[in-house]
């Protein structure tokens, strides 16, 4: 099954209602996940870019405070990320998505801990240095936490295209998100 949450856009929201937003799209997807045919235990986040720091940001999210178990995330995928919003403030950018320092700190993962599940940050060789830079520095903050973590450039792909790979069965992101999802390997 395949959920994806739909939030109000910047700059008609601040950053941290559309993380808010989310948390709240997760929780009320988790509590009814076997309306769904969803099995609770095996929920998977996945994002690219903005998602990759949406689906981040649950991963560092106490929910235990919103009605969950300590750890309601099974896994996460995350593709080209964000996850230090401080240099963003330093781009035009920040002239639509209005962040504050405030935000930086508290909707920064690179910032946050909590994380309890295995996560694969993956981004194409086509990246820009910052992306490349974030994905690494990040795996390297999930790993200090005792997060197993698996990053890796996907040879030949960039910003735009990297995801596509979830599809294909060749591809070693193909082969990370069945064993996150425990589905035999084809």
């Amino acid at each position: 099954v395949y959920a994806t949450p739909d939030y109000t856009l910047a700059p008609r929201a601040r950053l941290s209602d559309i993380v808010d937003q989310v948390r709240r799209a997760f929780a009320w997807l988790w509590h009814r996940a076997a309306d769904h045919r969803i099995d609770p235990g095996r929920i998977v986040v996945a994002g690219s870019s903005a998602g990759a720091h949406l689906a981040a940001m649950l991963l560092a999210t106490p929910w235990r405070q919103w009605g969950l178990p300590a750890a309601p995330i099974a896994g996460a995928v995350l593709f080209g990320g964000i996850y230090d919003l401080a240099p963003v403030r330093q781009t035009y950018v920040n002239d639509v998505v209005r962040i504050d320092a405030g935000e930086v700190r508290n909707c920064s993962p690179l910032f946050l801990t909590g994380v309890r599940c295995p996560v694969v940050i993956a981004w194409g060789e086509r990246e820009t240095d910052e992306f490349k830079r974030q994905s690494s520095v990040y795996a390297a903050h999930l790993r200090r936490q005792g997060c197993h973590v698996t990053a890796f450039e996907q040879p030949g792909r960039n910003h735009f295209d990297s995801p596509m790979e979830l599809g294909t069965p060749s591809t070693r992101v193909h082969t990370e998100m069945r064993r996150l999802l425990g589905l035999p390997f084809t």
